[in-house]
């Protein structure tokens, strides 16, 4: 059984959708891969073609294992600090208030 957090990230679990806005960094990030690509395309031979979609797709699997990978080691960090601040909260409280044993 897969964690949830691996079909989290995989987006095999979702709360909601995620939409981006084409004008922000993502948005033109994104359209100007995209027309870098259609010029490459454009002049790339039948077999330089072919490696060129097999070398994407293969990138494209490695982003995925990534940004799962990533996703996961992200939440897991956010939740041991959590963990940490619940931990230690006498000398939070102690910082803040005083000494607490008056």
């Amino acid at each position: 059984m897969k964690s949830i957090l691996t079909q989290l990230a995989q987006g095999k679990k979702s709360l909601e959708p995620r939409f981006f806005n084409p004008g922000d960094q993502y948005g033109r990030t994104l359209e100007a891969l995209s027309v870098i690509e259609s010029k490459l395309l454009a002049v790339l031979k039948e077999d330089e073609l072919r490696l060129f979609k097999e070398f994407s797709e293969m990138q494209s699997v490695l982003n995925h294992l990534s940004n799962t990978d990533q996703f996961v080691y992200g939440y897991r960090l956010g939740a041991l600090i959590t963990t940490e601040v619940f931990m230690d909260t006498n000398s939070l409280a102690e910082k803040w208030l005083g000494n607490t044993n008056e």
